[in-house]
């Protein structure tokens, strides 16, 4: 079964795959709509520490909205991709016109999509679960080592 909620033009979906709580489903519908955690955790009746302790330690959680916000990030990718020939081709006439603005605009948005934001996490809750595993071990590795040199 799938939970959908809507907000503008964006539909989401859940999957109830995973052993998530009703809470979770809720919060997570909320934070893919763009809702604060304080707004989410509200909607979910549960609290802000609540929602960032999913955030931080509940793998399962990590997951399923790391998923989701995959498949948010492809439908709007999927919904630009559909609009780039109208929007070449009106840029590409502003700039063939003498337009400087739109020269200028193309130039920096080239530059825009080498950057195209963080890294969107893991589905897998055990590699995510590795993944926290690994980078504590590191940072006690890191830490005994300045200690290390801190005697020498």
């Amino acid at each position: 079964m799938r939970h959908t909620a809507t907000k503008a033009d964006t539909t989401v979906a859940i999957e109830e795959d995973e052993p998530l709580q009703p809470e979770q489903v809720t919060v997570l519908e909320a934070l893919l709509q763009g809702e604060t955690v304080t707004d989410a955790a509200r909607a979910a009746a549960v609290s802000p520490r609540t929602v960032h302790r999913w955030l931080k330690d509940d793998f399962v959680f990590q997951a399923a909205f790391n998923r989701e916000r995959r498949a948010l990030m492809e439908a709007m990718q999927h919904r630009l991709f559909a609009l780039t020939t109208i929007a070449l081709d009106t840029v590409e006439g502003a700039v063939k016109g003498g337009d400087v603005k739109a020269a200028l605009a193309v130039i920096k948005a080239v530059g825009a999509l080498a950057s195209a934001g963080p890294p969107i996490g893991s589905e897998d809750p055990t590699i995510l679960r590795e993944e926290r595993e690994s980078a504590v071990k590191e940072a006690a590795n890191a830490r005994r080592m300045q200690d290390l040199l801190a005697l020498s």
